[in-house]
């Protein structure tokens, strides 16, 4: 978000271009996991992301400092640049989690059910390998796994 907030910053012109290639450089630099070091908080934190918030925008500004070679970045007028936790958070959090269900979720789901024919004989159905389920249990549980797999089934 905050390099696409500084694309943006530099196109309407509210940042100029030395400024917003460096925030860019720093900002890929974190993306490539060679800033992770500067990310100590922890998971007790507000709900806003506040921490975070200025946390990913010191360390931007830091780097992009060294990058430029003198102080011309500060964290909150030019890597923040007005931007709120309150909306910043939230969005990375959708983004994320859109990533995380488009990468990750939705290729198992599809692993998952994407053999679908019926056992061949001989190979154990859902719960019959375990003795001490009773058979209404084993025909519950396989009931629940149908309508599990039938809500994320695609189209």
């Amino acid at each position: 978000m905050k390099l696409a907030a500084a694309r943006a910053n530099a196109q309407l012109g509210v940042l100029d271009a030395r400024r917003a290639g460096a925030i860019e450089t720093a900002c890929h630099e974190i993306l490539d996991g060679s800033l992770d070091g500067n990310f100590p908080l922890a998971v007790w934190q507000t709900g806003s992301g506040t921490q975070t918030n200025m946390n990913v925008n010191e360390v931007i500004a830091h780097r992009a400092n060294e990058l430029l070679g003198e102080t011309l970045v500060h964290p909150n007028d030019h890597v923040n640049c007005s931007q709120s936790s309150n909306d910043t958070f939230p969005t990375a959090m959708h983004v994320a989690a859109r990533v995380a269900l488009e990468e990750q979720v939705l290729p198992a789901v599809d692993r998952l059910t994407g053999d679908t024919r019926p056992p061949e004989r001989g190979v154990p159905r859902c719960g019959e390998d375990r003795p001490h389920a009773s058979a209404g249990r084993r025909a519950a549980h396989a009931r629940s796994g149908d309508q599990r797999l039938e809500r994320h089934a695609r189209p």
